[in-house]
């Protein structure tokens, strides 16, 4: 869910504005540098599926992580 996109120059004079709009809207603000995404302001949640919804699916489980491994492999210097 994205707001929308604005530069770091333009979001300095505002920036109470659109915190609001982004406490408000409940929708994300992504501010870029010269046109290149570098922060995204998103609103805040205590549910934890909003959490860890990116994370889902990503994690490994290993049923004896003691024991080698199947892969073969060179060390190289």
């Amino acid at each position: 869910m994205t707001t929308g996109r604005i530069s770091k120059a333009k979001l300095k004079p505002r920036l109470l504005e659109y915190l609001r709009k982004v406490q408000a809207s409940g929708k994300e603000l992504v501010i870029t540098d010269r046109g290149r995404p570098v922060l995204k302001i998103v609103p805040y949640s205590e549910k934890p599926s909003d959490v860890t919804k990116a994370l889902r699916g990503s994690v490994t489980k290993y049923q004896s992580p003691l024991e080698p491994i199947e892969v073969a492999w060179s060390a190289q210097s």
